[in-house]
């Protein structure tokens, strides 16, 4: 997984919740407020450094995505990334 290059900033702290920060993941790159948290889970992650990540399904507006957050430091903070769910039906 590629986890270089350019995230957002997010304005949570340290022991923020997963959903928190999800939450505030979602809203920076899809700029909707309107989302359901529908699961949130540890994920280990191969080939990454750390590989421990948590992801949090969510659902806005019918849509379902799953939001990839990890605590990097104080001086980082928190990176994110958000994905498109693929219906497989």
């Amino acid at each position: 997984m590629w986890q270089n290059g350019l995230f957002p900033r997010l304005d949570v702290p340290a022991n923020a919740t997963a959903e928190q920060v999800a939450t505030k993941a979602f809203e920076m790159s899809r700029r909707e407020a309107m989302l359901r948290i529908l699961e949130t889970r540890k994920v280990r992650i191969p080939d990454s450094l750390p590989d421990q990540f948590t992801a949090v399904l969510v659902e806005s507006q019918g849509e379902r995505k799953i939001v990839l957050v990890q605590y990097v430091s104080e001086a980082v903070g928190w990176w994110s990334r958000v994905y498109e769910v693929k219906d497989t039906l």
